[in-house]
């Protein structure tokens, strides 16, 4: 009954790599680029090439704003011989390292930005989708399934709808691939010695020690915190299940060594590490409250999507057909289309996973069946926001306050994933179908969910109208997915016939593991191609509306949106243009505070800037200290002198006349106490910002100013030398006891020297880099120099000394 041995193994692995390559064919072979947006649908780009056709999907943004400009300025660093610490071009400033997603320190991402950053995104998946199925066969294998049911686990998690759908933020991939080589650390760990005994490499505990330190380590330097907490919690709670079969003194040790294991692989990434943590210390963003994770939960019909994808619609074509519900039950009457696509809250793994994951959770006589079902149920539990599991996660888990619940459901695909090998091997095993009391334990947990959407539905007076919207679209004959609907229930009838076949001979065994195959391979293939259009090279064409800005601004403005998303933010700083605006995980609290103290809807999330929204009169003191030269607008801007364009896009552009420069002296300076009062001080009109700076009390003893008064010239002249990343020189020429003040965002790091001398770093105006200067010629350079990183570069080193000395100790025991 069993297909077994190195050369099936071998094959099963040959399957993840082809059907990699299967899934990413037009990157690999045919020229395109992975890419579910393009520019050429978004302003200028539209309206300067109207003749282009292409395919996009409007909900993959992130791709567009957030990955193409971080591997395109990683791939510029690294061609250049230098490691990007710093961006200058987004938000007035931003530590480009310390943002965990853009993977600058990922090796494989590395490797491929160096190549071509943009075609490489598409490779760098290919690479990842292989190794997803890689590493799942390794663990199911290590965990006892034979070949066959080892390969349908393998294939269920490298083609799971999450990873499908988050291509446009990889950093979900490049982390989360890393899960099943961190359980397998621990289960080899737990459980003792590997099945390679007697060679020193593979020795007890050294085996599952560097195992779960590379997954560690390898999932922080991937790029997603969240994701990284949920996989060390999983782990955690597979080790504890595992010790807990063991003695406990000999469970308690080895789960000793797994907590130093994943130490040690923080440890290893602790070049990167650090400046996150660093990052997360200054970034703006905070906790969100708990109502906001109950409006997030999902409607209970939303789960009819892990296995009809587009029922309620799709977000390429934008077919919705039920917007109205989704203000109906999460108690608003504002439409909400994305909660019924399967952008943030998808479920679609293919109907056979899913089937299978039943058939493991009420069949499969292993205890990990049981294990693995109840961290399933929990996680569709925390997405659909049950009371008591979301106060739990809420309070208790790191990280999850400041992200979204429906991120849970990565747990939910690795589950699916395992359950659905544990069910292959049920079903093949020959055994009577069994319900014992706890696989009917968590198969009960979800009905928690219909209980509490009813619940919540009845109080808020929305069931009725439910019933009737639902009924009425019925009636009027509406694009229901009927294609789908068949092919799922065509789907289970065959899943049925295979199974049969499964049971018997081991030729009929293969044939039908080859059919189960096939309906995962094909169904998640259609649906991860349809979801994720890829789009021709180059990348996106030059822009005549993007050249005058350009030519607009010069070597020294910057740029900003009012009221408008076109050249979206970070988009920009691929065509050379500094930018006020910008997007990234989590933006600076400083410069967030400051924005919002007169423009409070101009930032989403605490980390997107795409444009300011507060009229124009109040926003002026802020653009004209930013040196804001050119704003765009997609509405009339009667403050600002508009200029002519030769572009047909319906975005005008305007000159600020009353720009500052980047860099220039003030002789006068206000103290403050409280920094609120301070940010209101600033934007209050009454305060001349070309003459006079905002300093806190406490550092007021160091600058000289004697505030001459209006009558008197400027404080003197400065000329920028050079521009660089990290590196700015400059030439001064103050006539009197001044203050160098700039619109260059401070951070931990910058320091300044004055005529090769260190001197003493202000914070003015509540966000930005400054510097005391007394009367005469000086050279000034801003350096950055992030202590967190070469920290982080000490604590990899001792980490991999630390690894290395336990393989010492590994193979001296062995030897001995």
């Amino acid at each position: 009954m069993t297909i077994q041995g190195r050369s099936a193994d071998m094959t099963a692995v040959a399957l993840f790599w082809v059907l990699a390559v299967v899934m990413f064919h037009q990157v690999l072979f045919g020229g395109a680029v992975l890419s579910p947006v393009s520019p050429n649908a978004f302003e200028p780009w539209a309206s300067e090439n109207p003749d282009w056709s292409g395919t996009v999907n409007p909900l993959m943004g992130d791709h567009l704003v957030l990955s193409y400009p971080w591997r395109t300025y990683n791939a510029e660093g690294l061609r250049e011989g230098q490691l990007r610490f710093w961006n200058p071009y987004i938000f007035s400033g931003y530590p480009h390292l310390a943002a965990l997603q853009s993977n600058a320190l990922y090796p494989p991402v590395v490797l491929f930005d160096l190549i071509d950053p943009v075609a490489g995104i598409g490779w760098t998946m290919a690479l990842h989708f292989g190794l997803a199925g890689t590493l799942m066969f390794w663990f199911l294998r290590r965990l006892g399934l034979e070949t066959m049911a080892a390969a349908v686990g393998g294939v269920a998690f490298e083609l799971s709808g999450f990873f499908m759908v988050r291509m446009s933020a990889p950093s979900y991939v490049f982390t989360g691939i890393w899960t099943p080589l961190l359980l397998l650390g621990c289960l080899e760990l737990i459980r003792g010695e590997g099945p390679w005994r007697g060679r020193y490499w593979q020795g007890r505990y050294w085996q599952g020690t560097w195992k779960v330190a590379a997954a560690t380590a390898l999932g922080l330097l991937g790029g997603h915190p969240q994701i990284l907490v949920l996989m060390l919690g999983m782990a955690g709670v597979w080790s504890l299940l595992l010790a807990a079969a063991e003695d406990w003194r000999q469970g308690g040790r080895r789960l000793a060594v797994a907590a130093v294991a994943v130490f040690l692989g923080l440890g290893l990434a602790g070049v990167q590490l650090l400046p996150f943590v660093e990052l997360l210390g200054e970034t703006g963003r905070g906790d969100a409250p708990l109502g906001a994770y109950h409006r997030l939960g999902m409607p209970f019909v939303v789960l009819a999507q892990a296995v009809v994808p587009d029922l309620f619609g799709h977000s390429v074509d934008r077919s919705y057909w039920l917007p109205a519900l989704d203000g109906v039950l999460q108690g608003s009457q504002e439409p909400r289309f994305w909660g019924w696509n399967y952008c943030g809250q998808n479920l679609y793994a293919g109907v056979v996973p899913w089937l299978l994951a039943v058939v493991a959770v009420v069949w499969s006589r292993r205890p990990a069946a049981r294990w693995f079902g109840a961290i399933g149920a929990v996680g569709l539990l925390l997405a659909l926001g049950i009371p008591g599991v979301l106060h739990f996660f809420y309070y208790f888990v790191p990280s999850f306050r400041q992200a979204r619940s429906d991120r849970i459901l990565f747990l939910v695909f690795c589950v699916v994933a395992i359950l659905a090998a544990l069910g292959w091997e049920a079903i093949r095993s020959r055994r009577r179908l069994s319900i014992d009391r706890l696989g009917l334990t968590v198969l009960s947990l979800p009905l928690l969910g219909v209980l509490w959407q009813v619940v919540r539905g009845w109080q808020e007076g929305g069931l009725g109208k439910l019933w009737r919207i639902f009924t009425e679209r019925l009636a009027a004959n509406s694009s229901l997915p009927q294609r789908q609907l068949w092919e799922a229930l065509a789907v289970g009838a065959v899943l049925i016939g295979v199974a049969v076949l499964a049971r018997r001979r081991p030729a009929a065994a293969l044939f039908a593991t080859a059919v189960v195959l096939a309906l995962i391979a094909v169904q998640t293939l259609r649906f991860g191609w349809y979801f994720n259009p890829v789009q021709s090279s180059p990348y996106a064409g030059e822009s005549q509306l993007v050249e005058q800005v350009r030519d607009e601004l010069g070597t020294d403005g910057r740029l900003a949106r009012w009221r408008t998303s076109g050249l979206m933010a970070n988009v920009s700083q691929t065509y050379g243009l500094y930018d006020a605006n910008g997007g990234s995980n989590a933006a600076l609290g400083s410069y967030l505070r400051l924005v919002a103290e007169v423009d409070s809807r101009a930032f989403a999330k605490e980390k997107y800037f795409r444009a300011f929204m507060a009229p124009i009169a109040d926003l002026r003191p802020l653009l004209d200290y930013l040196g804001v030269g050119a704003v765009l607008s997609a509405t009339p801007i009667e403050e600002l002198p508009r200029l002519e364009t030769a572009s047909p896009s319906p975005l005008h552009l305007y000159r600020n006349p009353e720009a500052s420069p980047r860099f220039f002296l003030v002789d006068c300076v206000e103290t403050y106490d409280n920094p609120t009062a301070a940010r209101r001080r600033f934007h209050s009109g009454d305060l001349d910002l070309r003459r006079t700076a905002l300093i806190a009390a406490q550092e007021a003893a160091q600058v000289t100013a004697p505030c001459p008064g209006p009558d008197v010239g400027p404080a003197g002249e400065v000329r920028v030398v050079s521009y660089g990343a990290h590196d700015i020189e400059l030439e001064v020429e103050a006539r009197r006891d001044s203050l160098l003040v700039s619109s260059e965002v401070d951070y931990p790091g910058w320091q300044v020297e004055v005529d090769g001398q260190r001197v003493t770093k202000l914070l003015v105006n509540t966000a930005f880099r400054g510097a005391p200067l007394p009367a005469g010629s000086h050279r000034v350079r801003f350096l950055y120099v992030p202590r967190s990183f070469h920290f982080g570069a000490a604590l990899s080193l001792v980490s991999a000394c630390g690894l290395a000395w336990i393989g010492w100790l590994a193979r001296r025991r062995e030897s001995g």
